[in-house]
């Protein structure tokens, strides 16, 4: 399955080969142009997502505390992914995103 994923009205990118699995959902991340403040606030969201991902991944133990500066995007209420069939599917919280991968919990 792929999505289109949104963070309120602005598209973020694209998700593809996604599944289910345990109630979280997982596939491959496509990022759209950051054309926008908004766009550019969320890019920076991934980039950071995937660069703290990396170090907890090398054992660096980095701090949950960091995501603390990007606490409006992950709490907003504002992300959900639009299926290739339209359904629209709320996210709980903000996605997590590792290298090409993301997945996320339904809200």
């Amino acid at each position: 399955m792929n999505f289109l994923l949104q963070y309120g009205p602005l598209a973020v990118g694209s998700v593809v080969d996604a599944f289910e699995s345990d109630d979280t959902w997982f596939g491959v991340f496509q990022p759209a142009p950051a054309d926008s403040p908004l766009n550019s606030r969320i890019q920076a969201f991934v980039a950071f997502s995937k660069e703290w991902h990396s170090r907890l991944e090398a054992g660096l133990d980095p701090c949950a505390s960091e995501f603390d500066s990007f606490r409006d995007v992950l709490k907003s209420g504002l992300w959900h992914a639009i299926a290739s069939d339209g359904s629209v599917h709320g996210i709980s919280e903000a996605p997590v995103f590792v290298g090409t991968e993301i997945s996320w919990r339904p809200a």
